[in-house]
């Protein structure tokens, strides 16, 4: 039998409870349009990601509709967002990402009626431009 599994499930175990053990920074999610709050949430990430990470890690969390929210006629659980709008995340009232948008399609979280999130694509689309200049300044999308 060889000895060395053992010592490679303990590394693993190990390698599990140290990356398990780094602290969680609470992110802070914004989406406004013309400076109104449409939508708020946060969600914790580990300390070591990074914006970018931070930023795509957006997607599939529910966010709260503090303002309404008009559904696509032909699909009531898509909206498409559009004018000045800005997607900001903030770390204890610092800013940590953000990006400025002229459209923003959402979709409602399945069975509710004023929770909505922001597919993976969307953050991808807004992210694109935004790494030209670091995920930080955003640009107009």
């Amino acid at each position: 039998m060889n000895r060395c599994w053992p010592v490679a499930v303990f590394g693993v175990l190990l390698a599990t409870l140290l990356t398990g053990c780094a602290g969680q920074r609470l992110l802070e999610i914004r989406v406004e349009r013309g400076g109104e709050l449409l939508l708020k949430g946060s969600f914790a990430i580990p300390d070591n990601q990074t914006p970018i990470q931070g930023w795509l890690a957006i997607a599939g969390r529910p966010l709260q509709a503090v303002a309404p929210i008009t559904p696509d006629a032909d699909n009531p659980n898509a909206a498409a967002l559009k004018g000045e709008l800005r997607v900001s995340l903030t770390h204890a009232g610092d800013h940590f990402a953000a990006s400025q948008l002229e459209r923003l399609q959402i979709t409602r979280v399945p069975g509710t009626d004023d929770q909505w999130e922001i597919p993976l694509s969307e953050l991808e689309r807004a992210t694109k431009p935004a790494l030209k200049e670091g995920i930080g300044k955003g640009t107009r999308q």
